[in-house]
C-alpha cells in the first residue's frame, strides 16, 4: 500500500479519530486505527466499547497502490502533527509503515488486523430517519447536563433516552441521573422507536454542522454525516417515564430573572461551597435564597417575583445550588419559571413561553 495525502488535512481527520479512539493503555485492542485504501479513497477506522467510526478520504490524495494496516493510533497522530512539510507519503515495506517527507523518514511497526474489532457500516437495507443540526445542538446543550459525570456509562438512567412513538408528531430527548431531569421535544416525521442512547455519540455528532442520517441495525445505531459514519450500541433496558412529572401543572408557578437568579446563586456558592445547603424561602412576591459557612460566613438575598403568585404561607425548599445552577444555565429565556408542589417533591424548571424544554430537580431533605 502507498499513498501521498496533503499533512494538514490528514491531520485534521486524524482528529476527529481521535475522539473515539482509546490513547491511554496501547496494551488495549482499541488503540489502534486501520487505514484501507481502495477505489481512489482512503478509509480509517477506529473503535472502543461503545461506538465504532469509519471515516472517508477522497480528496487532497493520490493513492499509488491499494492495501490496508493496522497502527498504533497515537504514535502516527503525534508523528503527523511534527511533520512541517505540505504533504507526505506513506509506504508499507514488509511489517512497517514508512512515512516519508522532505527532510526526514520514520519507520513504524505495524499490528495485525486480525486483532482490530471490525464493525459494519452497512445500510442493509434498513429504514433511516434524520436527526437536524437543531436538535443535536440543544440535545448537548440542555439535555446532557443530566449526565455531566460518566458519560461512558452504561446504566439506562445515564444515556439519552429517544423517543418518536407518540402520535403528536413530536420526538422526545430525556436523560436523568438521581438528581436531575431534562427533557426537550421537537416537531418529528419519521420512524417509529424508543431507545437509549449513550451521551457520548451526541458529543461526537454536535462536531459537525449537517444534519445526522440514521437508521438502527442489530441493536446498535448508524449514524451518518458528511465524511464519517458512526457505529454505536444502545443502551439495554427500560428507561423509566417521567411523562407524568413533566406534563404536571403543580400548584405553586413563580417566574423571575434568570441572570438575577444565577447571580444570586454563584453568590451563594461563592461563600458556602459547591456541596453546601441554600435555603429557598418562598413567600407571596419574593424568594429568599440563604447559606452559612461556618468558616466564610453567611449569605441572604431577596429575588422579586416577575409575575401574581398564589403562595400564602412561606414555603421553605433546601436545595444543592450547584445542581440548579447547571440546569438554569440551560434557559435561554430572559425568565425563568419555577413550578412546585411542596419541600419535598421535584421542582420544574421552565423557559418562559416554551413548553418543549423542561428541567426538574429534586430538593434535599431537612
Amino acid at each position: 500500500m502507498e499513498f501521498l495525502i496533503d499533512k494538514k488535512y490528514f491531520s485534521l481527520q486524524l482528529k476527529k479519530i481521535s475522539n473515539i479512539i482509546k490513547t491511554n493503555d496501547l496494551n488495549n485492542i482499541f488503540a489502534y486505527m486501520k487505514v484501507v485504501c481502495e477505489d481512489e479513497k482512503i478509509f480509517l477506522y477506529a473503535s472502543n466499547e461503545i461506538m465504532g467510526i469509519q471515516l472517508c478520504i477522497d480528496e487532497k490524495i493520490t493513492i499509488k497502490k491499494n492495501g490496508s494496516f493496522v497502527i498504533e493510533f497515537a504514535v502516527l497522530n503525534k508523528i503527523i502533527e511534527k511533520i512541517k512539510c505540505d504533504s507526505i507519503l506513506l509506504k508499507i515495506s514488509e511489517n512497517s509503515l514508512l512515512i516519508y517527507d522532505k527532510n526526514s523518514s520514520v519507520t513504524l511497526n505495524l499490528f495485525s488486523e486480525q486483532e482490530f474489532v471490525d464493525l459494519s457500516f452497512e445500510e442493509n437495507g434498513q429504514e433511516k430517519f434524520i436527526l437536524n443540526n437543531k436538535m443535536i445542538v440543544q440535545v448537548n446543550a440542555k439535555i446532557l447536563i443530566s449526565a455531566i459525570k460518566n458519560k461512558d456509562d452504561i446504566t439506562p438512567y445515564k444515556g439519552v433516552c429517544v423517543n418518536s412513538e407518540k402520535e403528536d408528531g413530536f420526538i422526545e430527548f430525556t436523560c436523568t441521573d438521581t438528581h436531575q431531569l431534562s427533557y426537550i421535544k421537537f416537531p418529528f416525521k419519521g420512524v417509529k422507536f424508543c431507545n437509549t442512547l449513550f451521551p457520548s455519540l451526541f458529543s461526537c455528532l454536535i462536531l459537525s454542522s449537517s444534519d445526522t442520517e440514521c437508521f438502527f441495525s442489530n441493536r446498535r445505531i448508524i449514524c451518518k454525516q458528511d465524511n464519517i459514519i458512526y457505529n454505536c450500541a444502545l443502551i439495554e433496558g427500560k428507561y423509566q417515564s417521567a411523562s407524568k412529572i413533566i406534563n404536571s401543572e403543580p400548584p405553586y408557578t413563580v417566574m423571575l430573572s434568570n441572570n438575577l437568579f444565577i447571580n444570586c446563586i454563584e453568590k451563594a456558592i461563592i461563600i458556602g461551597g459547591n456541596d453546601i445547603r441554600a435555603n429557598f424561602t418562598f413567600l407571596k412576591d419574593e424568594v429568599i435564597i440563604s447559606c452559612q459557612n461556618i468558616e466564610r460566613g453567611v449569605y441572604s438575598e431577596k429575588i422579586p417575583f416577575i409575575n401574581n403568585t398564589n403562595i400564602k404561607e412561606e414555603i421553605k425548599i433546601i436545595f444543592n445550588p450547584s445542581k440548579i445552577l447547571s440546569l438554569l444555565k440551560c434557559i435561554e429565556t430572559e425568565n425563568v419559571v419555577i413550578q412546585f408542589t411542596s419541600p419535598l417533591l421535584p421542582i420544574l424548571i421552565k423557559e418562559e413561553k416554551n413548553s418543549n424544554f423542561v428541567s426538574l430537580t429534586l430538593p434535599l431533605r431537612r
